[in-house]
């Protein structure tokens, strides 16, 4: 009998195949039908590029490479899920966790085991993580660094995992800067490609680099998502947490693939189109798709210091710092605090945080961190004002586009075209900035003069941070640019030169919108046949005025370019009209002078920010 069973059994084999292969071809019609491939969802699963590629093309995520369409990728997925032995489709299960829920429930797929129990590694994921909440954080720039010079934004997903424990952690993309070539680095990181890597870390430890070692602010967004969608996006995760991706800053950074996985939720954000998304781009976007539930800030130390610092008297602040440098923290304990609840707290929370800030950078040693915190630890619960709103300062939110156009007449080279790609300018308003600060990326000037069009000026990497000197963060200003730009020789005659020039100074800040500063500038270029070094000290100030209208008036002195052994004057001043947030128009007026010779001309432009 049993051998008769066996024989039955072995004869029937491929009829049961053949049932498999029918059941997986209905579906793949059935896939078609639908015209899945072309849904939002799977094209954010697969991050699928306005060509129909995919912006990850490793073998490893695309289950049709070489031959990856849309189509076939998801004709592949099915097979994989449906022809395979129970071996290689549970592989396939634990790897893609996303597509195969995703396919699942579109399709109706209830015939085959399609489970995850059996999943160990993604088990463990789901047992130490959790996902009752997803908000996109954004990590404000920082200018003084290439690789967060733009911000940075990630995800964060936080909750109660299955034992009931608070989980919290950051899904970030993002590189690593191995070399301190400027010019390199940005040609890497532009044309070539960098190694991207996608982590998964506990989201405190990233916020502690973020926010405290890095000074910057954190805003988080939360995102306000049904819970199938959350799902969805939380097993996407996993799928990507062991690929081979390459980040590129203007074509796939930290912004683009936290872009992409926005479909994945089911809204529809607007084409990315031809330019590269920035950090501050997507966060806008996510505002304006009105999926933010709430926000909250999460200051930097010097940001917060400086805040709590502009609510002191003069004499408040000038005796905490006595305190400081004396070492008399025993004194903290029996300090004569304000009666004004404002002032009060300021001051308890000045000298708090001051000993933090002082600690976590390196200048004071633990044991006297330790006193520190001894005779304040009194004060967290006492400094506590629901009053004072962090959330409608420096807000993104508000903050101008990152594009710019200009189109401007000069009374020397007649007409003028800039496109800036990304960041502002020292004319931009910059009030919704931690200070006052220039970055260009790729900006290009052409110039049209006697029926020529000439490029004028190319600013690869041009950066300007007039952060405000204050006795307790000691922050210094300074400039770097690397770019091709007009110098001028002893006649103050006009030549095109490749120029790199660094500077450092100080910038003072007076009342809430004047700044003063000083830069001690030098470079070194080549340009009208020789190469040279060059200095350039700077001051000069910056006024934002009634009327929506600002002013910067910038003075150098300019010594040795072309070789010259002399130097000459020069000033510049540009003012500003805002008529909103994305339009202004500017006028600017500029002199060169030395003994006995003068050249000045003046640029009325139209700048759209976008």
């Amino acid at each position: 009998m049993g051998r008769v069973v066996f024989l039955f059994l072995l004869l029937m084999y491929p009829l049961f195949g053949i049932g498999a292969d029918i059941s997986a071809r209905q579906y793949i019609r059935t896939a078609e039908r639908l015209h899945l491939a072309d849904s939002d969802v799977w094209k954010g699963l697969i991050h699928a590029t306005k060509n129909g590629k995919s912006a990850i093309y490793d073998p490893s995520f695309l289950l049709s490479y070489p031959h990856f369409s849309l189509h076939n990728e998801l004709v592949a997925t099915l097979e994989a899920m449906l022809y395979k032995n129970r071996h290689q489709r549970q592989q396939v299960i634990c790897k893609f966790p996303a597509r195969i829920l995703w396919l699942k429930e579109k399709l109706h797929i209830t015939d085959l085991n399609l489970i995850f129990e059996k999943c160990d590694a993604f088990q463990k994921y789901l047992t130490k993580t959790a996902n009752d909440h997803i908000s996109l954080v954004f990590a404000s720039e920082n200018v003084s660094n290439p690789s967060s010079m733009m911000g940075h934004t990630f995800f964060k997903i936080s909750g109660k995992d299955k034992q009931g424990r608070d989980r919290a952690h950051a899904v970030s993309f993002y590189t690593v800067i191995d070399t301190l070539n400027i010019p390199w680095l940005i040609v890497k990181s532009t044309v070539i490609g960098m190694q991207g890597f996608f982590s998964l870390t506990p989201y405190e430890e990233q916020r502690f680099r973020n926010n405290v070692l890095e000074n910057r602010n954190i805003w988080e967004y939360s995102l306000r998502l049904s819970e199938n969608a959350r799902k969805l996006l939380y097993y996407h995760f996993w799928e990507l947490k062991d690929v081979k991706l390459t980040y590129l800053f203007t074509g796939y950074n930290c912004a683009t693939i936290m872009y992409d996985m926005l479909y994945i939720t089911g809204v529809k954000p607007k084409k990315r189109g031809f330019f590269w998304l920035t950090p501050k781009m997507l966060v806008k976007e996510v505002n304006r798709l009105g999926i933010v539930e709430k926000s909250r800030l999460i200051p930097s130390d010097v940001w917060y210091l400086k805040m709590l610092e502009d609510i002191l008297t003069p004499d408040s602040r000038k005796h905490i710092l006595e305190l400081y440098h004396s070492g008399n923290y025993q004194a903290m304990a029996t300090y004569p605090f304000s009666n004004k609840p404002l002032q009060r707290f300021a001051e308890k929370a000045l000298m708090r945080e001051y000993g933090e800030y002082l600690y976590f950078h390196s200048h004071i040693r633990r044991n006297r961190y330790m006193q520190i915190q001894k005779y304040t630890q009194s004060f967290r619960v006492h400094t506590k004002l629901p009053e004072l709103d962090l959330s409608h300062y420096k807000n993104p939110l508000k903050s101008p586009g990152e594009r710019q156009i200009q189109l401007g007449y000069d009374t020397y080279d007649k007409w003028m075209l800039t496109f800036l790609p990304a960041a502002n300018t020292l004319s931009s308003d910059n009030r919704q900035y931690f200070s006052e600060r220039s970055l260009k990326i790729g900006e290009a000037t052409l110039s049209m003069r006697h029926h020529s069009v000439k490029l004028k000026r190319f600013d690869l990497y041009n950066v300007v941070s007039l952060i405000p000197w204050d006795p307790f963060t000691k922050k210094l200003s300074f400039a770097f640019e690397c770019n091709y730009k007009t110098h001028y020789n002893t006649r103050l005659e006009p030549y095109q030169a490749y120029n790199l020039s660094f500077g450092g100074g100080i910038t003072r800040k007076i009342g809430e919108d004047i700044y003063l500063f000083s830069l001690l500038n030098g470079g070194i270029a080549y340009g009208g046949k020789r190469f040279y070094g060059y200095l350039a000290p700077e001051a000069g100030w910056i006024m934002y005025e009634i009327l929506h209208m600002k002013s910067v008036v910038r003075y150098r002195y300019i010594y040795h370019q072309h070789n010259s052994r002399s130097g000459y004057h020069h000033l510049l001043w540009t003012q500003s009209l805002f008529l909103n947030r994305n339009h202004r128009i500017e006028l600017e007026w500029s002199k060169r002078f030395k003994t006995g010779k003068s050249f000045q001309h003046s640029i009325l432009r139209y700048v759209y920010t976008f």
